[in-house]
């Protein structure tokens, strides 16, 4: 998944003299922290609470103080709620269950009309419970949503802008390829943060890859996303929110400042900043005090981890940062001060809101995470702190622990959340069922297709007939769905006994043969068919065979994607193979040819998709015939490295379509048992090295996050071979279990 998320330009503000308010997460979510929580009623406020004229500074506003009191040189960071680890447990897991499910963001949303629709009130609720629950680990008064509020309108129209892309930006106007852009979707894009993402989020994790600023370019290193998120003056916003199809890509417009919509001669009423709440003297990420694993800030293939530290009326840009692993030696840092020198400045910690920041990346190789009900404490120390002109007197020297807890274990020790009669407290794996591996085999790759037959999870209306030797046919014939797929050589006259078994077994309406009278004879699909309906399907090359294939299956499809046709060898695309098993549309081969591409983009128009995704990198479908035949719809790509990394994420986005607890494992380079195994439909297909070679960590993070429970080898072993069969049971203890990933 490709992260596109986008900050503005810093805003340095300063509100002081904050009141403590119930804490608020969403209407009928509860989180405890201590507080019952109840809807909140977003009418008319009074003006006193309101502050209507914060303005931009060029930094923190203070109003000088007399500093003969000397502050002290140490402090202690306590966190803001006295929570025990049983509480801190049931909090998390009482919010993370509300927030991390899957639903729209949006509704009555349309494309092709620049239509915006309306966010999806229980997304955009859910989001506001995840970001206020993280809030309140900092000790932070709720944020609410104003429903009513002005900003809605350009929200949404921004959020619709970026989802369709091709990136999300604070200036859309400026990116090419950007559409829907209007005056409102200007202003709200450059009102606070928005993101896009491709495929399905949730609305926990839309907030926490805000929160977590994980980027490989290091561009996130100002953290702008965070501080705007943590800001303690933030009292209201509206959210944009735009999910296209079932499956992405997704984008949301969170309204953050008021100064924009009073530039455009729009104030906001109530303003999204005011006076008189909590302003906590130091923020942290990862927060003091107990801390769910789950939040912690860690994603996009990165090795590192992101914590920080902001004071209030300080100076952080001399400061030292040291960090304590539980064992107590120190723990390896990049730190990143504000206006660090030799840095780019735009890469570097925002002052923000009256606070100063500094980044410190731990390596993920430091970090432990615990298992069971034990704790990993982290001791931060950060010294050399500087007042702030006109501030009193600061400490110079502030120290906290953070207490990671397993948020992958039940809050309750004594339950049995898989129900296998094992404790949780004792259960290496609680939440995942005993792991089960089979294979699927024959003495050939027409034995093993039988048998897959055979292992189909609904009756076959049909059953279709390709050639074992050139899977081009048997692999575009993956997009139909209503019955298997049966190998014949067309080198042999004899029907294999197992196809006439596997039919007879079956008793299937239909029999149909995939591709000319060379790939399958009428005689043998006759004599297959023994007085069933007998049919052909199949163009006059791979492509046409692909387009017809599409018109049978595709109305009501919600994507349309393409494949490579021909490889530099003139073989068969992998990456079609594996995205077979996408359940939301059909497959289409494609070329470069002016023609091809046209035909393409009629298909999409007449089919009325949603998106257009291409199946592997630029080399095999270039990004110019994406576009070319994506016009007026989202683009998107799933691709890896090679077909090996590509076969996973296909998996990722059909697991988000389709959530499965299945996973089929197939030989990367000889597909015949891959294309049989297409037809299964309830599981997603991973593509291993031939040889035996060992299986890559990246593959057993993906079974972690599809929580593979049942895995089956198709074919034997030298398709894939019992020891990396076996291992694939190791997934439940790869580390991606623990944290968020994105």
């Amino acid at each position: 998944m490709k992260d596109t998320s986008v900050r503005v330009n810093s805003r340095l503000r300063w509100v002081s003299g904050w009141r403590w308010a119930r804490l608020t997460l969403a209407a009928g979510i509860s989180v405890g922290l201590g507080v019952t929580l109840t809807p909140v009623s977003l009418g008319a406020i009074s003006q006193n609470a309101v502050n209507t004229s914060i303005k931009a500074t060029q930094g923190p506003s203070y109003s000088p103080q007399p500093s003969a009191t000397p502050a002290p040189k140490t402090f202690e960071i306590t966190p803001p709620h006295d929570r025990s680890e049983t509480t801190a447990r049931n909090d998390f897991e009482r919010i993370w269950t509300a927030t991390n499910q899957t639903v729209p963001f949006s509704q009555n949303t349309v494309i092709s009309t620049c239509t915006p629709g309306s966010p999806n009130p229980e997304a955009t609720n859910r989001m506001l419970g995840i970001w206020n629950y993280t809030r309140a680990l900092n000790g932070l008064e709720p944020v609410q949503i104003h429903a009513d509020s002005p900003a809605a309108q350009p929200a949404q129209a921004a959020a619709l802008t970026a989802a369709i892309g091709p990136v999300a930006s604070s200036n859309p106007g400026a990116v090419k390829g950007a559409t829907c852009v209007t005056p409102d979707v200007q202003l709200a894009s450059g009102a606070g943060v928005i993101a896009r993402l491709d495929g399905i989020v949730t609305p926990a994790t839309e907030i926490l890859r805000y929160i977590t600023e994980a980027s490989l370019d290091n561009v996130n290193d100002n953290l702008g996303h965070r501080l705007e998120l943590f800001a303690p003056q933030q009292a209201y916003t509206t959210i944009g929110a735009v999910s296209i199809g079932t499956s992405g890509p997704c984008a949301s417009s969170i309204q953050l400042f008021d100064e924009s919509y009073r530039t455009a001669k729009r104030p906001l009423s109530p303003s999204l900043w005011r006076q008189n709440a909590v302003t906590p003297k130091h923020l942290a990420w990862p927060s003091p005090g107990f801390f769910p694993t789950r939040l912690l800030p860690t994603g996009a293939k990165e090795d590192i981890s992101r914590w920080s530290f902001s004071a209030q009326c300080a100076d952080l840009r001399q400061a030292t940062v040291s960090v304590t692993d539980p064992k107590g030696n120190a723990v390896p840092l990049e730190v990143i001060h504000r206006e660090e020198p030799g840095s780019d400045v735009n890469k570097t910690p925002w002052e923000y809101a009256g606070y100063d920041t500094v980044l410190f990346k731990i390596p993920l190789s430091h970090l432990e995470i615990p298992q069971f009900y034990d704790q990993s404490e982290y001791r931060v120390k950060i010294s050399g702190i500087q007042t702030a002109s006109g501030c009193m007197p600061q400490p110079a020297d502030v120290s906290y622990n953070v207490k990671l807890f397993n948020s992958s274990w039940p809050a309750d020790p004594q339950g049995d959340a898989d129900s296998d009669g094992v404790p949780n407290f004792k259960d290496a794996h609680p939440l995942i069922p005993d792991l089960t591996t089979s294979r699927l085999a024959g003495a050939n790759r027409i034995e093993t297709a039988a048998r897959i037959a055979l292992e189909m999870p609904y009756k076959a209306t049909k059953v279709y007939l390709a050639r074992s030797d050139l899977l081009v046919d048997a692999l575009v014939g993956g997009s139909l769905k209503d019955g298997p797929v049966l190998l014949l050589s067309p080198h042999e006259t004899a029907i294999p006994p197992i196809v006439t078994q596997v039919v007879n077994t079956l008793n299937p309406s239909e029999v149909v043969a995939l591709g000319g009278t060379k790939a399958v004879s009428n005689q043998k699909l006759f004599a297959i068919a023994s007085g069933r309906k007998a049919t052909r399907l199949g163009g006059s090359n791979r492509i046409q065979t692909s387009l017809m294939i599409a018109r049978r299956v595709g109305n009501g499809a919600n994507s349309l994607y393409l494949a490579q046709a021909y490889t530099p060898q003139g073989k068969a695309s992998p990456d079609a193979l594996t995205g077979a098993t996408l359940p939301d549309g059909p497959i289409t081969l494609v070329n470069s040819s002016v023609p091809t591409i046209a035909t393409i983009r009629q298909l999409a128009a007449d089919l009325q998709v949603k998106r257009i995704v291409a199946l592997g990198g630029s080399r095999a479908v270039p990004e110019k015939v994406l576009q070319n035949i994506a016009i007026g719809r989202p683009a998107t790509r799933l691709a890896g490295a090679d077909r090996y990394e590509t076969s996973l994420e296909i998996a990722l986005e059909s697991s988000r379509l389709h959530p499965t607890n299945r996973v089929y494992l197939a030989r990367g380079d000889v597909f015949a048992d891959a294309v049989a195994g297409t037809k299964l439909q309830n599981g997603s297909i991973l593509l291993v090295p031939p040889e035996c070679k060992p299986l890559q960590p990246e593959v057993l993070k993906v079974l972690s996050t599809l929580r593979a429970f049942q895995i089956t080898a198709l074919g034997g072993q030298n398709a894939v071979c019992e020891s990396n069969l076996e291992a694939t049971k190791e997934w439940p203890d790869v580390v991606n279990e623990t944290v968020t990933d994105f």
